[in-house]
């Protein structure tokens, strides 16, 4: 579990605190809530922290409890999406409190941190999933949109726990409780949100994706796929000043991230598997400002420092130069 949970140095620690704040932490205080998005980064000094799924109903469980110099989150963090779980303080301690722009900052001349806390995210983010923390998806398994829901939640490797109606017990008691009928499935619960069927897109906003922008739009470079290829060629491309655009219709990391080992990609001599590709790979871009929606990916490179951008016809606020961004976006249009 080290993997998971690694414990900072103090030399760490230190380079931390000269960007965050340092705050008392009382019993039972609540640092994020499950659901909550644009939270800090926060190291234990102090006391210990647990992270909590479904906090203060039944289906209440302790995920991890976190001690000195240990941090809090996971890939949500870094991507953007809503928090799947709360973190509450166990005892009287000390937190220190990260904007996660300024530990963006710190990890570009800080690679080590970087990709010390990236491994723990990658693997944060597998142990959520085989726990089925986060989204519940409930209903048949012979309803096409049920499979397009899970599908697109396994694809963009978020967690989730699927409820059978014709196989779990607990399926219909979470539809009594909700008002909602068998034929009015499937439904989504995200956090304290009731979805009815929702699209791929209003799936995607409900976890705190940004929405899609407009259809239309200009490019220097075109990518269909976001495969390992579409995902190293956008990079590569903005790296290279050019405007770019990828598209793919349901997640990142096409085919290969549905591979549990890809042993024959240049760099990983040992192997690595789909989805931690995946996620690699968008979130090396990421480290330049990226942001996410919806269900088709792109990225735009800003050129000219101060100077307001356009993606997809929609406004988009200017970027520090250098930066790339990137989105998720429905294109299936009427």
């Amino acid at each position: 579990m080290q993997g998971a949970y690694p414990r900072l140095s103090d030399a760490q620690v230190a380079a931390l605190t000269a960007l965050g704040e340092r705050r008392a932490a009382q019993p039972e205080e609540v640092l994020f809530r499950e659901g909550q998005r644009n939270g800090d980064f926060f190291v234990v000094l102090t006391g210990n922290v647990a992270v909590v799924e479904a906090r203060g109903t039944p289906e209440e469980r302790t995920i991890a409890v976190h001690g000195r110099h240990r941090f809090l989150g996971e890939l949500s963090l870094l991507t953007g999406e809503a928090s799947y779980f709360t973190a509450v303080a166990v005892d009287a301690g000390e937190v220190l409190a990260v904007p996660v722009e300024r530990l963006r900052e710190l990890v570009v001349r800080d690679p080590g941190l970087g990709d010390l806390i990236l491994r723990a995210y990658l693997v944060r983010r597998s142990i959520l999933i085989g726990l089925g923390v986060g989204l519940r998806i409930v209903g048949s398994r012979y309803s096409p949109d049920a499979r397009r829901l899970r599908d697109f939640a396994a694809r963009n490797r978020l967690p989730y726990r699927w409820l059978d109606l014709e196989a779990d017990p607990g399926a219909e008691t979470l539809l009594q409780h909700f008002g909602v009928a068998p034929e009015d499935t499937p439904i989504v619960i995200a956090a304290d949100r009731l979805l009815r069927n929702p699209s791929n897109a209003e799936l995607a906003a409900a976890i705190g994706l940004p929405a899609p922008g407009a259809p239309h739009t200009s490019c220097d470079l075109l990518v269909v796929g976001s495969g390992p290829a579409g995902l190293s060629a956008a990079v590569y491309g903005a790296s290279e000043g050019m405007q770019t655009v990828v598209l793919d219709s349901t997640a990142t990391g096409g085919q290969a991230a549905t591979s549990s080992r890809i042993e024959n990609y240049l760099g990983f001599p040992s192997g690595i598997s789909g989805a931690e590709l995946a996620d690699r790979a968008v979130i090396q871009a990421r480290k330049r400002r990226q942001h996410r929606a919806g269900q088709d990916l792109q990225t735009h490179r800003r050129r000219d420092e101060g100077r307001a951008q356009r993606g997809m016809g929609a406004h988009v606020p200017p970027l520090p130069a250098a930066d790339l961004a990137i989105r998720l976006e429905d294109v299936r249009r009427p």
